[in-house]
């Protein structure tokens, strides 16, 4: 106890905030919260400002965010409560505190869930663990991994990290972000489609973040964000598109603003003839039950999966577009069919709320080894190659894993 102690307020005395990793946050004794009280203001700067490194207990959150406002005009030197008597930085301090808090609060459930004991749906399904260091993106930092635990909603890093892996592979498809893409000349989207291979590139799979106001649903930007994954794959053999949105939305009417650029660089690019449109295909069409769920019509494609809940669309976004690259033949022949059945060892799949938890540690698996296994999913092994090494090292940055930890733990430390 006396360690963490020390340990914590190392961190406060040596403004270690933004520093400190977040796999030992979970084991730091941090004080408790306690009541402010009567709050009085001090023009001329007291004689005694409270050391916070020494408190048992601190203000909410709320109070010190409002002690902090009285201090900004610089009217006010101090304030002092029940609990102690601050100047400026010793509120900025809190508040970190508070942070640090809330992110060991995480990190528990993070350990927490980690521990918990998952049931593969089938004997044969069980990713595997290892003392394999983790494989990461230079752009992805722990704190990005962990969204990949609970019932988070995944980030754009962590999903840009699996396009860059299934990119590596010699295949006919291209994963994109198509927000990453949105504001680029035509010649760096041509430059990009040669880089990533566009001379044996047939198909496009683009992961797009969208959201949705009054009634109508819009691609994401970074001055309007969307709140959900949704899947766009393109056959530029036939000029056919399908519309993948686990939650059953319309589609966003400005989707082919951003998409048709993308396209006009890569027929520009591969000198290929850009052929009429044959089809866009709605996976699911939209069409709501009595409790406001999805409801399947003889048009909708079943083989393809539904959530019921508001944080797995990241995850099967990713496994869609793994499928997509790495299993084509049954992404055509089953996930695409109207008629097909779907295998009883794989129908699972199609369920992905219900068996989040396996699939999120299905992804886990995969960033760890920086290789996308379907075997996990109960496909046979993809016959793909990588057409170049992946990176083993990254230069750690803050708040980092150390690659210490042991299996999956090391990856969202």
């Amino acid at each position: 106890m006396a360690l963490t102690v020390v340990l914590f307020q190392d961190i406060i005395s040596s403004n270690l905030y933004y520093t400190v990793n977040r796999g030992i946050l979970a084991d730091i004794l941090f004080p408790a919260v306690g009541t402010s009280g009567t709050q009085t203001l001090h023009i001329k700067k007291p004689f005694h400002i409270t050391e916070v490194s020494t408190l048992v207990a601190i203000p909410c959150e709320n109070d010190c965010q409002t002690m902090l406002d009285c201090l900004n005009d610089d009217v006010y030197s101090a304030i002092s409560c029940y609990l102690g008597t601050f100047d400026k930085a010793a509120v900025e301090h809190l508040l970190k505190m508070h942070k640090l808090k809330e992110l060991a609060r995480n990190v528990k459930n993070e350990k927490e869930w980690l521990e918990e004991y998952v049931q593969a749906t089938t004997q044969n399904l069980c990713p595997t663990s290892s003392n394999d260091k983790v494989v990461l993106g230079k752009s992805v930092l722990s704190e990005d991994l962990a969204t990949l635990t609970c019932q988070r909603w995944l980030n754009i890093n962590v999903i840009g990290q699996y396009a860059d892996i299934l990119n590596s592979y010699n295949t006919e498809t291209r994963t994109f972000i198509l927000n990453r893409l949105i504001g680029l000349k035509a010649e760096d989207l041509e430059e990009l489609i040669k880089t990533s291979r566009g001379d044996i590139c047939k198909y496009f799979t683009f992961i797009v973040n969208v959201g949705t106001k009054g009634g109508s649903q819009y691609v994401g930007t970074p001055s309007q964000k969307g709140c959900h994954w949704v899947v766009l794959y393109v056959d530029t053999t036939t000029n056919e598109y399908w519309y993948i949105d686990t939650l059953g939305w319309a589609p966003p009417k400005d989707l082919f603003d951003y998409v048709n650029p993308i396209l006009d660089a890569f027929f520009c690019a591969s000198s290929l003839s850009r052929k009429q449109t044959c089809g866009r295909y709605l996976a699911h069409k939209t069409s709501i039950d009595d409790v406001g769920r999805h409801k399947c019509l003889n048009s909708c494609y079943k083989n393809i999966p539904l959530q019921d809940c508001a944080s797995v669309c990241g995850v099967i976004a990713v496994v869609i577009a793994s499928l997509i690259c790495l299993q084509p033949n049954m992404w055509a022949s089953c996930f695409l069919s109207r008629s097909n059945t779907f295998p009883d060892s794989l129908s699972w799949l199609t369920r992905p709320s219900t068996h989040s938890s396996y699939l999120r540690r299905v992804l886990i698996e995969w960033i760890m080894h920086g290789e996308i296994d379907t075997s996990a999913l109960g496909f046979s092994h993809a016959n793909v190659s990588f057409k170049a090494p992946l990176p083993t090292k990254f230069v750690l940055t803050n708040n980092f894993v150390p690659t210490t930890t042991s299996n999956i733990q090391a990856a969202l430390a």
